[in-house]
């Protein structure tokens, strides 16, 4: 019998190496892959193809040169890369560090041309970019889905107008620079048509407006924001929302308004009843009876298990970590009585969560 290692189909391989890639609840495994695609020629691409799909942060110019450098010398390594994080901070210049140039940051670009998720923390001070500018970044051609921003400023807004195909975004705090007055957003109203959005911060209603025209047709995967108010221009789309987290109880109003909610994350803590929508089906309390007295986490049991009850099509109730056994055994029991799916210790995940670069 042969001591040789018999040859496996190249999917085998793929399936194997893809382990080291999704690691359930860790990091990505870079080191093993790395050496895995020193194994053999066959292992090389499968294992390229893994460490290049998502960069690490770039924080400044010295470290966006290295791999504008290997993929310069390795062309075929930029074809991989799906997700790319870029801080780039002019004003955060050290004299040990410099901030990534604008040059660079469209050489990047240019060089992984099938990028699908940017992380960008673009804060430049000095002003808004030429017309020259975004005409560099639209020549790229880029078919960008997901852009997230730190901080969103004049130039982030510039940036997202040359990218007609974002469908997710997820904004931070805005930022002026002490400049008087709102800046001026790039035209009447923005060019893509989001499925998702992610709100860290409360936006002016300006952007909300030029995100969320009035007259156009919007259908969101998820909203995760602060609060939805009344007065909120994202509202007059409320029928097209399917997945919505806040951090603040919603009014009567807003929640009738919301006919077609098919997901609702609770993200703070259930202390007055909630009638949910007829169609939703998906409940997360996120962290329920942290931190409250043995009183207040009654009431708030009592208004879950009322949601429980009262919503005529729930399938699913996900709950965060941080509820005691006895909450965790009510619930139980009363999704038992519904015939409703619980899952316990498992922080809730909306769509676009999901919706990341490893499905792209």
């Amino acid at each position: 019998m042969s001591g040789s290692i018999p040859m496996l189909p190249f999917e085998l391989y793929a399936e194997i190496l893809e382990w080291l890639y999704n690691v359930e609840n860790a990091e990505v495994d870079y080191r093993t892959l790395s050496i895995c695609s020193l194994v053999c020629t066959a292992w090389r691409p499968i294992s390229q193809r893994r460490l290049f799909r998502r960069l690490p942060w770039l924080f400044s110019g010295e470290q966006a040169s290295q791999f504008i450098e290997i993929f310069h010398d390795n062309p075929g390594l930029g074809a991989h890369v799906r997700g790319m994080s870029l801080f780039i901070v002019p004003a955060l210049a050290q004299s040990n560090r410099t901030s990534i140039t604008f040059y660079q940051f469209v050489t990047l670009l240019s060089c992984c041309r099938q990028v699908q998720a940017l992380r960008i923390m673009y804060d430049a001070p000095q002003g808004e970019l030429t017309a020259q500018n975004l005409e560099q970044v639209r020549a790229l051609g880029l078919q960008l889905v997901m852009l997230e921003c730190e901080v969103m400023t004049r130039t982030v807004y510039q940036l997202c107008s040359q990218w007609p195909t974002i469908r997710y975004m997820l904004c931070g705090a805005v930022r002026n620079h002490g400049v008087p007055g709102d800046f001026p957003l790039p035209g009447e109203r923005a060019p893509f048509a989001l499925r998702g959005l992610v709100l860290k911060r409360s936006v002016r209603t300006s952007i909300m407006s030029w995100l969320f025209p009035t007259d156009a047709d919007v259908e969101l995967q998820e909203v995760d924001m602060f609060a939805l108010r009344e007065s909120d221009p994202l509202l007059v789309h409320a029928r097209g929302i399917r997945a919505l987290r806040l951090k603040t109880p919603p009014t009567p109003a807003v929640v009738s308004s919301l006919t077609g909610l098919e997901e609702y994350i609770f993200r703070y803590a259930v202390r007055t009843p909630l009638a949910l929508p007829p169609t939703v089906r998906h409940v997360g309390f996120h962290a329920p009876g942290v931190q409250t007295s043995a009183g207040e986490r009654e009431k708030e049991l009592d208004c879950m298990l009322d949601i429980i009850s009262k919503t005529p099509l729930l399938r699913l109730v996900t709950v965060h970590s941080g509820m005691d056994d006895l909450m965790m055994a009510s619930l139980e029991d009363r999704c038992r009585e519904r015939g409703v799916t619980l899952v316990g210790a498992a922080k809730p995940r909306l769509l676009v969560r999901a919706h990341n670069i490893d499905c792209f």
